[in-house]
């Protein structure tokens, strides 16, 4: 079963959108989607920070918890990474709220095809 999002913390996003009358479980499938892009975004925006020497120690540490740290001394403003991102794809997702849809498709298949 996918994860379930607590529809109340973004409710503000679906009135923005335009989506405020679809069914719990649309917006559930749809807040799946946008978390997968959002995290897709914010792990190559983290990428794209790291020197290559850190790419490589990144990419050996398997345990959850020291990746945590790592990237905390690593990137100091990684909430700040994270926020804009998300700003950047909420604005994104606003501008394309008529094809929400195979907008967020389209954005996972170039974002799998690129890795």
């Amino acid at each position: 079963m996918s994860q379930q999002y607590d529809l109340a913390q973004f409710t503000d996003l679906f009135e923005e959108l335009g989506l405020t009358g679809l069914t719990d479980d649309r917006k559930q499938e749809l807040l799946g989607k946008v978390m997968e892009l959002l995290e897709l975004r914010i792990n190559d925006a983290i990428y794209n920070t790291l020197t290559e020497e850190q790419v490589a120690q990144l990419d050996e540490i398997e345990e959850e918890d020291k990746i945590d740290a790592f990237l905390e001394a690593a990137i100091p403003n990684m909430e700040e990474l994270a926020t804009e991102e998300s700003l950047k794809l909420r604005a994104e997702l606003v501008a394309q709220a008529g094809n929400l849809d195979e907008e967020l498709e389209k954005q996972l298949s170039d974002d799998d095809q690129e890795a």
